[in-house]
């Protein structure tokens, strides 16, 4: 099987992914009663990305973030998706439902049936502008082909397998698209794993998920500079007198959405 390029897989996702939560937000606003205050020329928008780059408005504010963590989730799962298809032989003939009941007999632990499910879970919810939007470059197409070659002439086979790994990724920017609109969050980590566990994703591949990401590399520290000023006042400041410590006040941790209530609420009702 092609090596995958990590580094490659995780841009790739970030772009096309940001492109597809812009259409939900160009969905949301189709139909929004309220007032909008993210204004297009200022914040980045649907229309602008639909553009070339060279005609696009520069220096729009994005309004989200898809950390690292969350592109390499989904760049491990495209790993998976594609190594789990290696286990089965699909044949003419065969349909979407088929093709996940194969999946889920010869994987335990299957991503790529749950990466099936969960867009035909949420496909009939697309607005207008998300069901259009897509790859124009087909870069996920081609790096499906490439790593299936067997299926490289079959067309109906590995376009069926193209598209259902594109609506995939519409389920999630519909979901996030949404999360973002209404809590004004960014996609990090902890939301990411915890929507998938709310979509009923094992927790063995959850650990698993988390288990591969890249190991954080510590910055390493400044040297702060000093002349002899600064090392006059240190030697005259070396035995101060001594002085009340004050406790420190605990800092309250970050909230995130509730995933079990407010967001499963919100996802499952609107």
């Amino acid at each position: 099987m092609a090596s995958l390029n990590a580094k490659n897989f995780e841009k790739q996702f970030n772009e096309y992914l940001s492109k597809l939560i812009y259409a939900v937000f160009d969905d949301i606003a189709r139909d929004w009663n309220g007032s909008i205050k993210h204004n297009p020329l200022i914040f980045q928008n649907y229309t602008n990305l639909l553009l070339d780059k060279k005609d696009r408005g520069e220096g729009l504010k994005s309004r989200f973030t898809i950390y690292s963590e969350v592109r390499q989730y989904l760049t491990l799962m495209f790993g998976k998706f594609v190594e789990e298809f290696k286990n089965i032989q699909m044949v003419d003939g065969d349909t979407v439902q088929s093709v996940i009941e194969k999946l889920n007999e010869a994987n335990a632990e299957c991503f790529s049936a749950f990466m099936f499910e969960l867009g035909n879970r949420y496909k009939s919810k697309f607005g207008a502008t998300l069901r259009s939007a897509g790859d124009q470059q087909r870069w996920f197409h081609s790096q499906i082909v490439g790593f299936l070659p067997e299926y490289a002439t079959r067309h109906v086979l590995i376009g069926m397998v193209s598209d259902e790994f594109d609506t995939f990724l519409k389920a999630v920017a519909w979901i996030f698209g949404k999360l973002i609109w209404y809590y004004e969050v960014s996609v990090n980590s902890e939301l990411f794993l915890g929507t998938l566990a709310q979509q009923d994703m094992e927790q063995v591949m959850l650990d698993e998920l988390s288990s591969g990401l890249r190991a954080k590399v510590p910055a390493k520290p400044r040297k702060a500079k000093t002349d002899a000023k600064t090392k006059g006042k240190e030697a005259a400041d070396a035995s101060p007198e001594p002085t009340e410590v004050k406790k420190e006040e605990p800092v309250a941790p970050a909230i995130i959405p509730d995933i079990d209530d407010d967001v499963a609420n919100l996802i499952n009702d609107i």
